[in-house]
Parts: structure tokens; sequence; C-alpha cells
């Protein structure tokens, strides 16, 4: 965390650091966040990025990490290109300069792709799927 308050410099002040808080003190932060950001290089469908998305919030991830199978760049989200810190920049920028009405419909995006991911959804999917598998396997 110095590394990290150190880099900050002048704005280190606006450094926060929370020490992994039990999801019912998080969630009010993410719900009042303008923008949350997962500068990541490796991820696996990431369940943070679903409940920030779920939470209508402006998400920046990481193109090529499974982010984008949530995130529709410039819809429901934001991507930037992994490993350039000047493409992370540039999409905090952007998320920071949006005005409300712009952040209220990439959030309003972002649920709605959270939403398809509804058990009631994905199972009738997921079934249908295996029934066309059991009606054209030769038998």
């Amino acid at each position: 965390m110095n590394i990290l308050r150190k880099a900050a410099g002048r704005y280190v002040e606006r450094f926060i650091f929370i020490k992994e808080p039990p999801h019912n003190q998080l969630y009010p932060v993410i719900q009042h966040a303008d923008f949350v950001i997962f500068p990541s290089l490796i991820d696996n469908f990431s369940n943070a990025c679903i409940e920030e998305m779920y939470f209508e919030r402006v998400v920046i991830g990481t193109d090529g990490t499974s982010f984008e199978q949530l995130i529709d760049d410039g819809k429901s989200g934001q991507l930037c290109k992994p490993n350039d810190a000047d493409s992370l920049l540039k999409k905090m920028n952007e998320a920071a300069t949006m005005n409300e009405l712009q952040k209220i419909e990439m959030g309003k995006n972002a649920r709605k792709r959270i939403d398809r991911l509804a058990p009631e959804f994905v199972v009738k999917k997921l079934l249908r799927y295996y029934q066309y598998i059991i009606d054209n396997t030769d038998k």
C-alpha cells in the first residue's frame, strides 16, 4: 500500500484502501461509485463484475480476459486493452467525464446484460441444448 500511496503523489488523499469488507458493507460503496475498474490480466467470468453490473455501475474491464463476455464496449461498460496503461487511463477519463444520463444508460444496459444470466433463462437454454444433443446423437 505504501508503494501505491507514494505513486498517487498529490492525489494521495483520494487513495482509499478497503481491506476485504463483508458484502453488506461493500454494496453501499459500489452503489455510490461513479465507475468500477477491473484492470485484470487474467480472470474467469468475474463475479465481482457481475455484481457491479447488477448494481448498474459503469464497469471498466480488460478485453480478452473474460470481461468481454459480459461487457459490450461503450454500451454496457468499457473495455481497455490488456497491459496498456494508456488505454486504461483513456477509459477511466471517458467514464469520469460521462454525464449522468450516459452513466444511467450504460448502467441500465449492464443490468439488462446481467439479467440474461438469471437461472430462469440460463437453465432453460442449457436444457434445450442438452435435449438437442440427445435428439441428435446416433443411437
